[in-house]
């Protein structure tokens, strides 16, 4: 007959100790549990860069004004110490394009009570840049008062938030909010979602707009709108969502 109880202790008396090994271990800094600083970044000079291009797989991107002349790329963040190097920035300079790249390497991730946090922050100086390009599969984007001629925002999963970009924009998300704070509408936005709400506050409305506004399920107001004149050449307003509320203020 089996004894269950020795067999009960000696489990217990192994996972007692492989705990206290472990917080022995944390304790001393040397856990392969440990959380570790993410630190990589890059900078480039800004007359070699008329577009960006910029990707991540997860975590989160933001890109926001430089007091530098320099183009500032930076991967911040904490994982723990095992999992070092499973976050990788990747980058090049390809005819004008700067592609900047945060890829995560698929690896079996172990349980933790505190997640890896990691953002890609891109520090643009005061220039005109023609195009700025991000896409992301599982990750939040951010983008403020930053110059550039046009913007394509492309999230699976994920919100889009932009503010004082004042240029031509096209944003879409599978499944994530969008919200745009703008000082003037000058230029067309287009915003696509499947699930999610849509935002748009605009301080200085034109005298003239061309809007087309769409939802399948959810609230639509667009009243801030409503009192100006249609024109075919004016600036288009093109905002549909599936699943979510569309909101247009003058804010």
């Amino acid at each position: 007959m089996i004894r269950i109880k020795p067999i009960v202790i000696t489990a217990s008396s192994m996972i007692l100790i492989s705990i206290i090994g472990n917080v022995g271990q944390y304790i001393a800094g040397t856990s392969p549990f440990q959380f570790e600083d993410m630190d990589q970044s890059y900078t480039y000079a800004t007359e070699d860069i008329d577009r960006l291009h910029i990707q991540a797989d997860v975590g989160s991107i933001q890109i926001s004004p430089h007091d530098d002349d320099e183009i500032l790329v930076a991967l911040e963040g904490s994982q723990m110490r095992m999992q070092r190097n499973h976050v990788e920035l990747q980058h090049r300079l390809n005819d004008a394009t700067l592609e900047v790249v945060m890829d995560r390497e698929p690896r079996v991730q172990l349980f933790s009570i505190f997640p890896e946090r990691h953002t890609l922050n891109v520090y643009v100086p005061d220039v005109d840049l023609e195009l700025v390009t991000v896409s992301t599969s599982v990750a939040n984007i951010e983008a403020q008062n930053v110059s550039s001629q046009a913007w394509r925002f492309y999230s699976d999963v994920g919100s889009i938030q932009g503010t004082n970009l004042n240029s031509q924009i096209e944003a879409e998300t599978e499944v994530g909010a969008i919200r745009l704070d703008m000082d003037e509408l000058v230029n067309d936005v287009t915003v696509r979602s499947s699930v999610g709400s849509i935002t748009v506050a605009v301080k200085e409305l034109p005298d003239m707009i061309q809007s087309h506004v769409q939802t399948t399920v959810g609230v639509v107001d667009t009243e801030a709108i409503t009192h100006i004149e249609p024109s075919g050449d004016a600036p288009k307003l093109d905002l549909q969502t599936e699943v979510g509320s569309i909101t247009v203020v003058n804010d």
